[in-house]
C-alpha cells in the first residue's frame, strides 16, 4: 500500500472539505494536483471510499483515456473494493447487478467506453432516470468537457468537428441537477 506524503493528505484533506461543505448541484468540479503525484490512486484508495461511507453516492465512475491505463489500475480498484464490500465493476452491466444487490459500485473504463458508446449511454441513462447518485472521476477530461463543436477551437486549437455529440458535457448536465460529486 502507498504510503501517503504531506502532499496527498492535504489533497484528501481538502478533497473530503469540499465533500463535507459544497453540495451545490448543476456545476462541475475538478481536483487538480500536478501530473504523476498520484490523483488516480488516491481516488481509487481514498475519495471513493470516502463517498461511499460519508455520502449517498452508490455508483463510482472511473474513467481514463486509454484501456491501458485502465488495465493498470484495475487490480487497485479491485483491492479497494475487495477491502471495502465494493462491486468491482468492468462494464456497465456489472453496476446493475451491484445495485440489484444493495451493493455500491465502482466501475473504471475507458473515457470513450463511458461517453461514446452504447452501453456507457444506456448506463447513464438508467442511472439518471433513476436519481442514482453518481460520483465521476475523469482522467484527461479537457477534451471530453466541451459543450459543443464551436469550442473545440478556443480549447485545443483543432477545427470544429460536425459530429461533436458532446456526450460527457450533456450526462454531466443531467446528472449535476441532482448528484454534487
Amino acid at each position: 500500500k502507498r504510503v501517503m506524503d504531506s502532499y496527498a493528505k492535504k489533497y484528501c484533506r481538502l478533497f473530503e472539505k469540499n465533500v463535507k461543505e459544497d453540495n451545490r448541484t448543476e456545476m462541475f468540479k475538478i481536483l487538480v494536483a500536478l501530473m504523476r503525484s498520484g490523483k488516480t490512486h488516491l481516488a481509487i484508495e481514498h475519495h471513493i471510499p470516502f463517498l461511499f461511507e460519508n455520502t449517498g453516492v452508490e455508483v463510482a465512475i472511473i474513467t481514463a483515456p486509454l484501456s491501458g491505463i485502465v488495465e493498470e489500475k484495475k487490480s487497485l480498484t479491485k483491492l479497494m473494493c475487495t477491502r471495502n464490500g465494493y462491486y468491482f465493476c468492468e462494464k456497465p452491466a456489472d453496476v446493475e447487478t451491484a445495485l440489484e444487490n444493495g451493493m455500491k459500485a465502482a466501475l473504471y473504463m475507458t473515457n470513450a467506453g463511458a461517453f461514446a458508446c452504447a452501453g456507457g449511454w444506456a448506463l447513464f441513462n438508467r442511472l439518471i432516470k433513476n436519481k442514482v447518485m453518481i460520483a465521476t472521476f475523469m482522467d484527461e477530461a479537457w477534451t471530453w468537457t466541451l459543450s459543443d463543436s464551436a469550442a473545440i477551437k478556443e480549447v485545443n486549437d483543432n477545427p470544429p468537428m460536425a459530429e461533436y455529440r458532446a456526450s460527457w458535457y450533456n450526462i454531466m448536465s443531467e446528472v449535476s441537477k441532482y448528484s454534487p460529486y
